[in-house]
């Protein structure tokens, strides 16, 4: 990690920190470039898997709000003692929306994005599961 100082643009070595400016703040510049390698890296997977980048990012960020959401309503059910098969599905699906998306009406997708939408899931629901059976202990105790 190293500190880069911008001089009109260009962009040098400095010493080892981590923001872009001496007094801990970051640069228009710094946001800037953050902002544009977000924006690329939606454009370069819709070019090469023929989505459209907007409803790809669209899909996240509602989805992320849409997630909590689910995750409450599987506490809620389990205190209830109510079935939770309704909103673990929900969850489910929220989750995966984007990649559902990408998958549905993507093109020329590889192999191991299909194996990396799987690990992704199988991972992301174990944590999920853990999360949620500790916010039920710690309410139950």
């Amino acid at each position: 990690m190293y500190f880069v100082s911008h001089v009109h643009g260009a962009a040098r070595e400095d010493s080892l920190k981590v923001n872009c400016k001496p007094d801990g703040q970051v640069c228009y510049f710094c946001l800037m470039n953050w902002w544009h390698s977000i924006i690329n890296y939606y454009e370069t997977i819709g070019r090469r898997y023929h989505v459209d980048p907007v409803i790809f990012l669209g899909i996240h960020l509602v989805g992320t709000p849409l997630f909590s959401l689910t995750v409450w309503w599987i506490i809620r059910n389990k205190r209830k003692h109510r079935p939770m098969g309704l909103s673990v599905c929900c969850a489910a699906l929220v989750y995966n929306a984007a990649n559902i998306y990408l998958i549905g009406w993507g093109r020329a997708i590889p192999w191991w994005i299909y194996t990396l939408v799987g690990l992704t899931t199988v991972i992301t629901g174990y944590f999920t599961v853990r999360a949620v059976r500790g916010k039920l202990r710690q309410k139950q105790s």
